[in-house]
């Protein structure tokens, strides 16, 4: 905080209000958009207790245990904590580009593309703990730019901070020099800041690796997953962007290969680094943006941060361009402007965007009011090893924010067999949820077939064992990253269940 107080000081009052005003925006759009999950499964600190297994490290739950000591906690507070987090990060971003020393004309776009961003928008406005390893790392990076020794002490704190959100954070970290060098030239000492960077960044990786990654068993990606990734680096971002509903704006594409070209051009070794930063956030990963949809875009909001500054250097040079051709001071801003707006109306589909997992989060959230205190909810298992792959359609209520929303109420997983299920209490009531009515689609015939057998048996198991009472029942949307549905939206319920 101090850091960022000094930086703030040093900087010119418009440009303290630039990025405040960038900030409120982001806000803004981030509390408008309904908020919702930003995947299928999102584990939270109790609001009473330890924290469950730490999966993917520390950091989420030392944010939850902060937020539980502050202010009432529940899942409300999540969705608005993220909101915050993510208008955060994109004054971090802005702040960062313009220390950097960019034109006025990018610092607008950039700023105004990065506020409607459609991913950015929808992870920051969820739980999810990428908000938080992505709003660390482009902290990281501001800092890293700015100067003074306490601005670069900061920056070096916040790499173990992000790298214990998630382990995949540890790598987007490592593209924070690469970003710096993308924004501008390299600043007096940038060797010995690398040096150190790079010290913090291989200590940090070595505790991630051991107290994370290793007793979590995270698998290492594939070398043809990566090889596969670094060939399609560059083209997966029209591919992405031509996907309903545009999670990536196909303006800002156009865009960004205007300002690939003008950097090639003007600053070659500024592209190239923007390049490698890419690189480096893809290709150890093994995954692309190809197929996910925004379950996969929540790893590389750093990375699409990346894609839509190139893109604002593109805005900023058509913009030059035609107050020049014009002669008037005033084309140019016109231009950015109506650049936002074109960005802005590609946004509004997937701003509104639902998986059928956030809809039954809405179903659930407002149906579990009626269960009385201390009642079990049952849901059979949408993920199970069992099943060989995850589904990454269906809500899985025992991990997510439900358990926050009503910690009076127990939530347990059943496999579905007779044998596993305890005896009857006071209060029971099942979920049969999206994944009780998966259709034969071929994505369910060739990935899921065991997970189809395993879950219409047990569904329909629930109705044999005991009499139903519904308290819900609706339909939710079709939408997953899987053919799941064959387009038929399936339909969910919630009943008290009487053995």
């Amino acid at each position: 905080a101090a850091a960022c107080a000094r930086a703030a000081a040093r900087a010119r009052p418009w440009e303290r209000l630039a990025v405040l005003a960038t900030f409120a925006a982001a806000l803004a759009v981030r509390l408008a958009v309904p908020g919702s999950l930003a995947n299928w499964y999102t584990d939270v600190l109790p609001g009473v207790g330890a924290a469950p297994f730490e999966r993917f490290g520390p950091g989420v739950y030392v944010f939850h245990a902060a937020l539980r000591a502050l202010v009432p906690y529940d899942d409300t507070t999540l969705l608005r904590a993220g909101a915050v987090l993510g208008a955060v990060g994109v004054a971090a971003a802005v702040a960062w580009a313009r220390v950097a020393g960019v034109g006025a004309l990018t610092a607008l776009a950039f700023a105004a593309l990065l506020v409607v961003s459609p991913c950015h928008v929808r992870v920051a406005a969820s739980p999810s703990e990428h908000a938080l390893a992505a709003t660390a790392i482009l902290l990281c990076l501001a800092l890293h730019r700015a100067p003074g020794r306490l601005a670069f002490a900061a920056a070096l704190a916040l790499v173990p901070v992000a790298s214990f959100v998630r382990p995949d954070a540890w790598i987007a970290v490592a593209a924070v020099p690469l970003l710096d060098r993308a924004a501008g030239p390299l600043r007096p000492g940038a060797v010995a800041r690398t040096l150190a960077f790079a010290s913090v960044w291989g200590v940090t990786g070595v505790a991630v690796a051991r107290w994370v990654v290793a007793d979590a068993h995270h698998p290492a990606p594939a070398a043809a997953d990566m090889a596969r990734t670094a060939r399609h680096l560059l083209t997966q971002l029209p591919t992405f962007a031509a996907q309903p509903p545009g999670w990536l704006s196909s303006a800002a594409v156009l865009l960004a290969a205007v300002g690939a070209i003008e950097l090639a051009l003007r600053a070659p070794l500024r592209l190239l680094a923007a390049l490698a930063a890419l690189a480096v956030s893809f290709v150890p990963l093994g995954r692309t943006l190809e197929h996910d949809g925004l379950l996969g875009a929540r790893y590389f909001l750093v990375a699409l941060a990346l894609v839509l500054f190139v893109a604002a250097e593109g805005a900023a040079t058509l913009a030059s361009l035609a107050g020049r051709l014009a002669s008037s001071p005033l084309v140019a801003p016109a231009v950015v402007a109506a650049v936002v707006l074109v960005a802005t109306l590609q946004a509004r589909p997937a701003w509104a965007y639902r998986y059928a997992f956030q809809d039954e989060y809405g179903v659930l959230r407002g149906a579990l009011g009626a269960l009385p205190p201390g009642c079990t909810v049952w849901q059979l298992p949408v993920r199970d090893p069992r099943y060989g792959r995850d589904l990454d359609g269906c809500l899985d209520v025992e991990h997510s924010p439900l358990t926050i929303a009503y910690p009076a109420l127990r939530f347990e997983t059943w496999s579905g067999d007779d044998r596993d299920l305890p005896r009857p209490v006071a209060c029971e009531a099942v979920y049969r949820g999206a994944c009780c009515g998966l259709v034969a689609t071929d994505d369910v015939r060739s990935a899921h077939a065991t997970a189809a057998a395993t879950l219409d048996a047990g569904c329909a198991a629930v109705a044999r064992l005991g009499a139903l009472e519904p308290i819900v029942e609706a339909e939710v949307t079709p939408h997953a990253t899987w053919n799941l549905w064959d387009a038929h939206p399936p339909r969910v319920s919630l009943a008290r269940w009487r053995r």
